[in-house]
């Protein structure tokens, strides 16, 4: 019977089994997928996008369908700085450099001039990426995929690098050895240039005293300013008339110049009136 029944159907056995040699050869020839990360520091399980400054955002740099690495540094940390320099260690350096990207908690671009065109960094100036990341301590490092999930995360140095040479990530680097530019926030500030004050001079205060400053023509003014002749007089008097406790609170002394916020300016030019 089985017999019979294998002659009448021959031809469809044969394409049963050619079937299940394809069906074996295309399955063996997919990759393995990569095994789950263990290390995992962090309790986010989706990163926060955030502003590069302008109309670009963080998550646009994400390399789609492959693994990014998000490292949080410091030029003033040395595990940060002994991190970056045992990355070109690793086998897969350049395909890490490839989908790399930094958040440099620094205070200035001189801070983080010295690994320009190494990697991309962004300037966390006022720490917000830090703290929106929820973070304690530096290096941390992210491996995300192109949705911003987060695959793994690992603090401190040998954490870090570890993490980083576990990840699974493909392609050709685009340009081996390194690149990126350097991003800063809208609201970027030079600590070598003193802050302005918002609005302008004669929103706020007189016009004679804008023009004993300088602050002519309604210029911004600095939120600390040197005391002109009438406001030391006004100070040295009051300090001989015992309110020197005060005052050393409102006036500062920087090498010999007396200095102290706009209104306390403003209100020493008047000597209180």
């Amino acid at each position: 019977m089985c017999k019979k029944w294998l002659r009448k159907n021959a031809s469809f056995v044969v394409a049963v089994l050619l079937l299940g040699v394809l069906v074996g050869s295309v399955t063996g020839c997919v990759a393995e997928s990569h095994e789950p990360y263990t290390q995992n520091y962090s309790a986010l399980t989706t990163a926060t996008d955030f502003s590069l400054g302008g109309e670009d955002r963080y998550f646009d740099k994400l390399q789609k369908d492959e693994e990014n690495v998000l490292l949080f540094w410091g030029s003033w940390c040395p595990h940060c700085e002994s991190l970056i320099e045992r990355i070109d260690q690793l086998d897969s350096a350049d395909a890490i450099k490839k989908n790399l990207f930094t958040v440099a908690e620094d205070e200035s671009l001189d801070d983080v001039e010295g690994h320009k065109g190494d990697f991309p960094i962004y300037l966390d100036q006022d720490k917000s990426v830090y703290e929106a990341y929820g973070l304690e301590h530096i290096p941390t490092v992210f491996i995300l995929n192109d949705q911003g999930e987060v695959l793994g995360s690992a603090q401190g140095e040998e954490d870090s690098l570890a993490l980083m040479a576990f990840a699974d990530i493909g392609g050709e680097p685009a340009n081996p050895g390194g690149s990126g530019d350097i991003y800063v926030p809208d609201n970027y500030q030079d600590p070598g240039i003193m802050p302005l004050e918002r609005g302008q001079c004669t929103d706020v205060y007189s016009k004679a005293w804008c023009d004993s400053h300088g602050y002519k023509n309604n210029r911004p003014v600095p939120k600390a300013v040197p005391l002109n002749a009438k406001e030391r007089e006004c100070y040295w008097g009051l300090m001989r008339s015992g309110s020197k406790a005060a005052l050393c609170a409102m006036v500062g002394n920087v090498g010999g110049v007396l200095t102290a916020a706009p209104g306390v300016a403003f209100t020493l030019y008047k000597c209180f009136k």
